[in-house]
């Protein structure tokens, strides 16, 4: 038995620059697209044998990262009227607060009406201390140049890049309203929403923290999900999908009882619990959605770069 999990973050109608939520009415039509060809179970309890299938069916799941306010306001409406279960992973440090230091950072810099930042720290390259720009097309291309780059320097370098742009940038408006709060989350999860973690202040963990940083970063997490919806959190989702064997035993030796990654493929039900693979989804053309929920989107890909290559001048 195999499981397609699909991953989602935003569902909003305002428009991002640099990364576009999808809007309500392309999750309604996914959620549609979903119910007819999948059964959508809840991850969590088919994972660990608690739910059995009720059709013959493939089978699906819904997951949402990051715990964006969002998901309760344009989401969870259409999974209402769907009657489909769903999981939400939540970065417990944004909680009520503000958003992870990954959309900070994009907002700041987008937002801001500096035309120039400069930075102190040696683990990044020369070329991105001190950047400039003379309208918004340039400032995405340095977020798009800056972001790979804070997912693989330490923990405390990115919170001293965090600090010292966010100096800069005071001029900006810092949004204190994205995110769900423990009340959101509690009624979010009396409607029978699975509440896991998505780590304290999502640092990328196999790339970032010490071991020791990394047993604090998800026992914290856990244990304040735990006081506030009366349960320890049965998933962790990996922030940006990154982990590696000695994350997945700390995260087992701390209480988890599975661990969420990034890889477009099916989970079969007998491999390994803490490296559960999802298919993100995005906001582009329908027909693309539904490629890629049908796994058919990377054999398109293969014909086209196969019909490039016999013919490169067409």
């Amino acid at each position: 038995m195999s499981i397609k999990v699909f991953l989602f973050h935003r569902i909003n109608p305002v428009i991002d620059p640099v990364w576009q939520p999808i809007s309500p009415t392309h999750f309604e039509k996914i959620i549609t697209h979903i119910k007819k060809k999948f059964e959508v179970i809840p991850l969590e309890e088919t994972v660990l044998g608690n739910y059995k299938p009720v059709t013959s069916k493939k089978l699906c799941a819904i997951t949402f990262d990051d715990g964006y306010k969002d998901f309760a306001e344009y989401a969870m409406p259409i999974i209402r009227k769907h009657k489909v279960p769903a999981s939400v992973y939540v970065i417990t440090d944004c909680v009520g607060g503000l958003p992870p230091w990954s959309y900070l950072f994009n907002h700041l810099l987008l937002n801001t009406n500096i035309s120039a930042i400069e930075v102190d720290c040696e683990e990044i390259p020369d070329s991105l201390k001190k950047s400039s720009w003379k309208n918004v097309i340039e400032k995405i291309t340095l977020i798009k140049q800056f972001s790979p780059v804070l997912k693989r320097i330490s923990d405390e370098a990115k919170e001293s890049i965090m600090d010292q742009v966010m100096r800069q940038t005071k001029d900006v408006e810092l949004q204190k309203d994205l995110m769900l709060n423990w009340d959101d989350i509690r009624l979010l999860k009396n409607e029978g929403i699975e509440i896991g973690s998505h780590s304290g202040n999502h640092p990328a963990l196999s790339n970032t923290l010490h071991l020791d940083s990394v047993k604090h970063e998800l026992i914290r997490s856990g244990e304040e999900i735990k006081v506030a919806t009366g349960k320890f959190p049965l998933a962790i989702s990996y922030p940006f999908g990154i982990y590696n064997n000695e994350v997945k035993k700390i995260a087992k030796e701390v209480g988890y009882k599975m661990g969420l990654t990034v890889l477009p493929k099916p989970y079969a039900i007998n491999d390994d619990h803490f490296e559960i693979p999802r298919i993100e989804l995005y906001s582009e053309p329908f027909y693309k959605s539904k490629l890629r929920i049908n796994g058919q989107l990377q054999a398109v890909k293969n014909i086209f770069s196969l019909e490039k290559s016999m013919h490169p001048n067409r």
